[in-house]
């Protein structure tokens, strides 16, 4: 192989390579944030207290179930961009935009559920039949009552204790801030990942040439001085 055509190929291979690790790098990021919306949603719908006056289960299942889409994204994006399989980097690009357009919908239904916390929990309190799930309720929090002490206490408590509302307010509005700011985080580094992604399959459908894709021109050594003599 030509040294001349050796280092024209090698301005080829440079962007592709850092194409190529960059993107690979995104995706063990999406890797650590799928599993941060698995517990996520995991703790949710753990905290049965809070999940008993909200019915929560499937908006939290639906986190853990984006959760495992983002996870086997990035195994597939891995691969895809790690190996340079383009048929891979084809079905990554449109899982990921299908991901992205899952979570655009997912922060709607966060927004939406954040302004009905209050009614959800009005309702969630009256409907509760168990006393047991209430009083539960009160100790986790430290609360008495709904609004106050007046207002349906389920148990024996203090009346110096405030309303179980504003504490389970707080807590559910605090976790849907952490949902949306993990979800803003992983949609802005998806966006840069599908960009990554259509420009390396770009690069790799110009220069077909296996020796550029597989870097061969790196692997070239000149010639010793026994081999200039024997030419």
């Amino acid at each position: 192989m030509a040294r001349g055509s050796c280092g024209q190929r090698e301005k080829l291979v440079l962007p592709l390579r850092l194409i190529k690790y960059f993107l690979f790098g995104i995706n063990i990021l999406f890797l650590l944030l799928g599993l941060l919306l698995i517990i996520l949603g995991s703790v949710a719908i753990a905290f049965d207290v809070v999940s008993s006056l909200l019915q929560i289960p499937k908006f939290a299942l639906a986190i853990i179930i984006l959760g495992c889409a983002v996870i086997f994204i990035a195994i597939i994006g891995g691969c895809a961009s790690y190996h340079q399989i383009r048929w891979l980097l084809i079905f990554y690009v449109i899982f990921l935009a299908i991901i992205i357009i899952a979570q655009i919908s997912v922060a709607i239904a966060a927004s939406a559920f954040s302004g009905q916390v209050r009614g959800l929990l009005e309702k969630g309190w009256v409907k509760i039949k168990d006393p047991e799930v209430l009083i539960s309720v009160e100790r986790t929090f430290n609360c008495c009552g709904f609004y106050n002490y007046t207002d349906n206490p389920a148990g024996n408590c203090s009346v110096a204790l405030p309303g179980c509302y504003f504490a389970i307010e707080k807590y559910v509005k605090d976790k849907i801030d952490i949902v949306a700011i993990s979800a803003s985080i992983i949609g802005a580094f998806e966006l840069i990942g599908l960009g990554m992604a259509i420009v390396l399959f770009a690069m790799m459908r110009k220069y077909t040439d296996s020796s550029v894709l597989n870097y061969d021109c790196l692997l070239y050594t000149s010639p010793s001085p026994r081999d200039r003599q024997k030419s």
